[in-house]
Parts: structure tokens; sequence; C-alpha cells
């Protein structure tokens, strides 16, 4: 590689031209290995997103403004609307253990988004539940996939899934969005939970 060569008081670096073109040589071997590391990564991606969903466990999320939270209790088989700093006193309760949903601000809505976040199996059916409205704990409003996404042919196929979007949760002009693959960001008012137009 490098060698010292004296020169008076100083030290200058001399290097071999032999060893330089080696040491070139092994450089670009590197650059390419991690490129192709790379390459490899993002190729796995796309599998690695079909991964099996976790178990039921308690899941907790709260409003934007921190003011109120909803915890998702697999033992109670329940989601509990509760003050962020009055955790053991419940100011309401929705049936059943949800993976997804989001909170309003006041406390009052919940959203329940489709269980399987953004992938359907490959033998979803059309008529399937994906977004719930709420008020408190009577139901308002629900949207099956075929209402969200009226051409099915859209939908993105990955590894061993399909992709149908997400939900992005609740904006400050009280409405709630949905980001669909055919028809981007949907946005649905609050307390009917009918779309926005």
């Amino acid at each position: 590689m490098w060698s010292r060569a004296p020169i008076g008081r100083r030290v200058a670096l001399v290097t071999s031209p032999a060893l330089t073109g080696r040491a070139v040589g092994e450089r670009r071997s590197r650059t390419k290995a991690i490129v192709l590391a790379g390459a490899m990564l993002f190729v796995a991606m796309p599998t690695a997103a079909d991964e099996p969903l976790a178990p039921r466990s308690p899941i907790t999320k709260c409003s934007a403004n921190g003011q109120f939270c909803a915890t998702a209790d697999p033992k109670l088989d329940a989601v509990l609307v509760y003050r962020s700093h009055e955790r053991q006193r419940e100011l309401w309760r929705l049936g059943g253990w949800e993976r997804s949903f989001d909170l309003s601000d006041d406390g009052d809505h919940l959203v329940v988004c489709y269980s399987g976040l953004n992938l359907l199996p490959l033998e979803y059916k059309p008529e399937w539940v994906m977004l719930r409205f709420y008020t408190r704990d009577r139901l308002v409003r629900q949207f099956t996939l075929r209402e969200l996404i009226p051409d099915l042919t859209r939908l993105k196929r990955t590894a061993s899934h399909y992709e149908w979007g997400q939900c992005a949760g609740f904006r400050g002009d009280r409405s709630y969005e949905v980001r669909t693959v055919d028809r981007g960001a949907l946005r649905f008012e609050l307390g009917s939970g009918r779309l926005a137009k």
C-alpha cells in the first residue's frame, strides 16, 4: 500500500503503482458488493411486507392532541376509550379487539380500518368491510372494499397478497383520510362518515 520515504526532515508518502492498482480493484469490488447487497434488499422488500401479522396484543393509540386514548385489549375483547391522564376511568368502549383504528381529538369518534392493514389475501371478497365509522359505540357508516376501490383490477399484487391502500388518519379539518391504490386520497366527514366532495 503506502510506504514512507524520508526526505530531509519531511516524510513523503510514496505509492507503488502495482499496489495502487490492486487497492483500486479492491475498492471497486467492495463498491460492487455494496450495490449488489442493496439491490438484493430492495428486491426482497415486497416479501418482507407480506410477513404474517403480529398476534393479538394490547394496542394503544391516542388522539392527535393527546387528550384521549383508545386501547384495544385482547383479554377484554374490546377497545376502551379514556382521557389520557385518567386511564382507569373508561369513557366508552367498543366491543371486539381491533388491530387498526384512529381516535378523534374530542374522543367521541373512532374509525376502525381493515385488520389486514394494507394487504388483502389473494382470495379476498369485494364485500369485505374495510372502514367503519363510530360515534362513541354507535356504528355510523361503513365502507366495503368495492365501495373504496370500484375497479378491483387496480389492486397491486405483492409477493403473496394484493395491496389496496392504507388508512392515513384524521386531518386538521375534522375529516378522515384513506389512500387507495386507484383513487389516491379520499376524505370522509367525521360525524357522518360520508365521502367528502
